[in-house]
């Protein structure tokens, strides 16, 4: 664009911006007006994209943590372990994972993903409650919003962004409370794998055997099932699943060491702080002193 072109584009852009401003009506009150965000602006924000799985560089770290986490599919169905839930999100879907829920997402020999990733920090809200274990549909106006929001991130405009995100939520918001009936029919049955899963989440299963014993089958075909769906192993995943679980009561709750051990399965403070110490590097009071948010327990 020359320069006497952008110059014409600018005043037609100053003659609709006088047109529109010249029709308002002069307000009754000066110190009313109209237009609230009701939730902080999210800040430290991070886009990514994914078209495969990573199951060899991603661990606990990136399924348990204090951050939001707001995906959008763009190819074919998935589905997420979500909190001891498996979650369908389809395409043309989105789902807002909230702090401190564990998540991964099931391998089931996808071809191709196609998932948009908006993460950032915001002070505690319940303004995105509603959006708990619950896909959303996203629209042309969503992806328009995407757009410049990815734009704004590769531009390096923190401060475009920061708008950019907040207008992203808040449109999602608004869209769900329009939205009255179900996107989906979900489906209702169950495979082996998410079989495995709820049973560990739910029952801090401690072994292998005893898992195979409940569910039937040997234990080395679940190990074999556990590893090629998940990318890791299934005694890995017992041990994530209590430790997840004791963080976030560390994190959030009031509760005793003891107590938090005795929930997680452990029969002494000793072997509970041993564990966990292993797994995140530090001692459970430790743990708590740097992340506790002031939560309760549930």
């Amino acid at each position: 664009m020359n320069s006497g072109e952008r110059e014409s584009s600018f005043g037609s852009l100053h003659k609709s911006v006088e047109s529109l401003w010249s029709g308002l009506r002069s307000p009754g009150n000066y110190y009313q007006g109209t237009g609230y965000l009701p939730f902080p602006v999210p800040e430290n924000i991070l886009l990514f994209y994914r078209n495969r799985f990573h199951p060899g560089n991603l661990g606990a770290e990136t399924s348990f943590h204090y951050r939001h986490v707001l995906l959008f599919n763009l190819a074919r169905a998935i589905r997420i372990f979500l909190d001891g839930s498996i979650v369908h999100l389809h395409r043309g879907e989105g789902l807002l994972i909230l702090p401190y829920q564990y998540h991964r997402f099931i391998n089931e020999g996808q071809d191709r993903l196609s998932l948009a990733f908006l993460t950032f920090e915001i002070p505690p809200t319940i303004c995105f409650e509603r959006l708990r274990y619950s896909p959303f549909a996203y629209t042309r106006e969503t992806l328009q919003l995407l757009d410049e929001t990815g734009r704004a991130f590769l531009d390096g405009s923190p401060g475009t962004l920061c708008c950019c995100a907040a207008r992203v939520l808040s449109h999602i918001i608004e869209t769900s409370h329009r939205r009255e009936t179900p996107l989906h029919q979900r489906y209702h049955g169950e495979t082996l794998i998410g079989e495995i899963l709820k049973t560990v989440y739910h029952e801090k299963t401690r072994t292998v055997e005893a898992l195979a014993t409940k569910l039937g089958y040997s234990g080395s075909y679940l190990r074999t099932l556990f590893r090629k769906t998940m990318g890791q192993s299934l005694g890995r995943f017992m041990i994530e699943v209590r430790m997840t679980e004791a963080m976030r009561l560390l994190s959030r709750g009031n509760s005793t060491v003891g107590s938090i051990a005795e929930r997680c399965g452990y029969e002494s403070i000793y072997s509970f702080s041993r564990a966990f110490r292993s797994f995140a590097g530090e001692s459970p009071s430790q743990y708590r002193k740097k992340r506790k948010t002031g939560g309760s327990d549930p």
